[in-house]
C-alpha cells in the first residue's frame, strides 16, 4: 500500500530552492513529461522527493516543531530528515 504526502510552506519552499540548485535534478527531468511545464517556469512547479516510509512523518513533525528532545521512541529513523534541513 502506498500513500501520498503533499507539503507546502517554508519546508517545501526550502526543498524547492535546493532542488533547483542541483543541475539535472529530478524536478528538471520530470517536469516536461509529467506536468507539461518547463524547468524554467515559476515557483509554482511541483517538487518530488524520494519516497519514504510513513513512520518517518512523526520525525518530520517533531523536527519542524523543534521538540526533538521530547520525542517519544518510535520506529522512524533518527536523523532521517536532517539531509532536507541542512543548508
Amino acid at each position: 500500500m502506498l500513500a501520498s504526502f503533499i507539503a507546502d510552506g517554508p519546508f517545501a519552499q526550502h526543498l524547492k530552492r535546493r532542488q533547483n540548485e542541483v543541475e539535472g535534478g529530478l524536478l528538471k527531468r520530470i517536469l516536461p513529461s509529467v506536468f507539461g511545464a518547463t524547468a524554467e517556469s515559476s515557483a509554482a512547479k511541483p517538487l518530488v522527493i524520494d519516497g519514504f516510509n510513513n513512520v518517518e512523518l512523526y520525525g518530520l513533525v517533531v523536527k519542524m516543531l523543534g521538540i526533538e528532545k521530547y520525542a517519544a521512541p518510535n520506529d522512524g529513523t533518527r536523523g532521517f530528515w536532517d539531509r532536507y534541513f541542512s543548508e
